[in-house]
């Protein structure tokens, strides 16, 4: 909230107050010289007062948004387009969109914010940081296409600031949970499909995250020849800015799995919300505490366990290096052969306990491995594909 004076093009001095009202910033021209600068210092301070006693109206028009028209209308195509946009996103639209919906976004107040903050941390403290980050997100959007709204076009009206800044996020621990081998067994014997157990196994033999999982295509994903599969999306963030394809090695289980479905009509096998099934067969298991992501989790502490060195788990899980690596990596990456032969040790883990309680999966049935590293590859695979029959005896 100022006063300021400039020339115009006869050379007089023009004097203007500038001040924000409701998250839109006004520019008035009161008067020239003298007699200008004295009434533009009244405006202001009239300004001031009308505002303290909220009896100031702007006369710019403005126009005022309900909470979930602005979120259907405009924030959910922007989400649509980038990378972030999941089925775990929509679901926090639809809390914050039940409770602020028809609430005009120019009178959502932080005490409103921190009250809905405070009774979603009972249920879920995690969940209610993922609102509370989105919270902030669409009205930090809603502010910033305000600000570059053109001449003549309509504003929104928003309030003066952020109104989640200040509100304090719920403290997270990380988490350590993997599953045990008997508690995979228990899960898979449990499951209510084959479907979920190939659900299951390509997270334990691969690391991928379940909405990587969600979006493969085994028309399009997957070199059979090269042996792996192709992500073009990803979470990590500094493969994102890049762009860059990730190379996810398949081992013996995973290839198996993935031919089972590659000459079917479905393209995205997997594309489906198998969360509550995996956590029926989790509850039929007496399982406590275990998620679909622990399974990330248990991918890399085997791979441990088998002596896998720490740079190749953290090449293998894409995940990003330290600063301090991040040029070492450049030069000494982990090789494609390297890799496969990662992921092939887990091949006699799981095997070991699948053809006890799966006959279906005996080594017979898996397809020969080809010689990884070359540019042809010289030893061709079987067609015969690992669990050709169902899962139970």
């Amino acid at each position: 909230m100022k006063v300021y004076s400039w020339k115009n093009k006869d050379g007089r001095v023009s004097w203007s107050v500038d001040y924000s009202f409701d998250g839109i910033r006004y520019r008035r021209r009161i008067g020239y010289g003298e007699r200008g600068r004295e009434a533009a210092e009244k405006k202001i301070l009239q300004i001031k007062a009308e505002i303290e006693t909220g009896s100031h109206q702007a006369s710019r028009k403005t126009k005022g948004i309900a909470f979930k028209d602005f979120v259907n209308s405009r924030y959910l195509d922007f989400i649509k387009k980038k990378k972030f946009y999941s089925r775990s996103g929509i679901f926090f639209l639809r809390h914050l969109i039940n409770y602020f919906g028809n609430m005009p976004m120019h009178k959502i107040t932080y005490s409103m914010i921190e009250k809905y903050h405070a009774e979603r941390s009972g249920a879920s403290p995690v969940a209610a940081n993922r609102e509370l980050s989105l919270l902030r997100a669409i009205f930090n959007k809603a502010e910033f296409w305000n600000q570059k709204s053109g001449y003549g076009e309509q504003k929104l009206r928003l309030p003066g600031s952020n109104p989640v800044k200040g509100i304090e996020f719920n403290n997270e621990q990380s988490r350590r949970r993997f599953a045990s081998d008997d508690e995979i067994k228990r899960i898979l014997l449990n499951a209510d499909s084959d479907k979920l157990r190939d659900l299951v196994l390509l997270a334990l033999n691969t690391g991928m995250r379940k909405g990587e999982i969600q979006k493969l295509s085994v028309k399009q994903h997957i070199d059979w020849n090269l042996n792996v599969i192709d992500l073009p999306e990803t979470k990590s963030k500094h493969l994102k800015k890049s762009n860059e394809i990730q190379k996810v090695p398949m081992n013996l289980i995973t290839r198996g799995i993935l031919l089972k479905y590659k000459d079917r009509e479905e393209e995205f096998p997997f594309d489906y919300n198998f969360r509550k099934v995996f956590d029926n067969a989790i509850a039929e298991s007496n399982i406590v505490g275990l998620h679909f992501h622990d399974l990330r989790r248990t991918f890399a502490v085997f791979l441990r366990l088998k002596g896998t060195d720490i740079f190749t788990v953290s090449a293998l899980l894409r995940h990003s290096p330290p600063e301090s690596l991040r040029v070492t990596a450049i030069y000494t990456p982990a090789v494609s052969e390297e890799l496969h032969k990662a992921v092939a040790k887990l091949d006699d883990h799981f095997l070991s306990l699948l053809e006890t309680y799966f006959p279906a999966y005996h080594a017979r049935n898996l397809p020969k491995t080809p010689k990884i590293g070359v540019k042809e590859v010289e030893e061709e695979w079987e067609v015969t594909p690992l669990l050709k029959y169902s899962y139970g005896a």
